[in-house]
């Protein structure tokens, strides 16, 4: 994983993801000179072009890093490994190696997304208890069955900003209530007077226009998290003024 040409990032000791980390990760634990480590690393490459969550690796062959892989994989693991790091918690893939593709890294990834921190919404009534009880959220109404590896990632990055919710397989009432024209339409739903048009006594909306791709949403997530953190500040400084 050449420094400077991959996008595989260089992990280890000093560099690793735990409960604190802002993203999602996949880790390969390899050693360079095994020819199964330089066989898979094809794949890890065409994971890391196109994965929404991070992808990294550890050469487990570096006097500094032995003690390190043999703490997270278990002495004479073979190697190479992979895991997905959650919440500082690493998950094996424990499935074929020989052979093993892009896609097979991606499923197995999909299959261990956080998804407590994305609410299913199918009621407008779910909104106040699934989401605005918690403060700022945001919310994606969506045409698809199942929850994308992007609005997954989304949401770990942002999980100390906003709660998060979902509307899956294009929820007339919800559509209805939001004024749906297109999918995905993506919400935020923020105090009174914070954004573009009203909602309800006590939250505004702020809908995404842009491109539904990492980048351009986490732009606009971290752009609305601005305005509520200014709108927090403000009652904060209010409040102390007022008592």
């Amino acid at each position: 994983f050449p420094k400077g040409e991959s996008k595989v990032a260089k992990l280890g000791a000093p560099k690793f993801p735990d409960k604190n980390s802002k993203h999602l990760w996949m880790v390969m634990f390899y050693d360079p000179p095994s020819s199964t480590s330089q066989d898979t690393a094809g794949a890890v490459e065409g994971l890391a072009a196109k994965a929404a969550f991070k992808v990294g690796a550890v050469d487990c062959s570096h006097p500094r890093e032995e003690e390190f892989c043999n703490d997270k994989l278990g002495h004479d693991s073979a190697l190479p490994q992979f895991a997905m790091v959650v919440n500082g918690k690493l998950t094996l893939y424990t499935d074929h190696i020989n052979g093993l593709t892009a896609k097979d890294l991606h499923d197995f990834a999909v299959t261990n997304m956080p998804s407590e921190i994305i609410q299913n919404v199918n009621h407008v009534s779910q909104l106040s208890a699934r989401l605005f009880t918690k403060g700022p959220s945001i919310l994606l109404l969506s045409e698809k069955y199942e929850t994308s590896t992007l609005y997954y990632s989304l949401a770990y990055q942002f999980r100390s900003k906003f709660s998060f919710g979902e509307s899956r397989a294009k929820n007339l009432q919800l559509a209805k209530e939001f004024g749906v024209k297109k999918y995905p339409l993506l919400l935020a739903f923020v105090p009174k007077g914070e954004g573009d048009e009203s909602y309800n006594d006590a939250w505004d909306m702020i809908r995404y226009s842009g491109s539904v791709k990492l980048d351009p949403v986490q732009k606009w997530l971290a752009e609305v998290a601005k305005r509520v953190k200014k709108t927090t500040s403000s009652d904060k400084r209010r409040r102390r003024t007022e008592f």
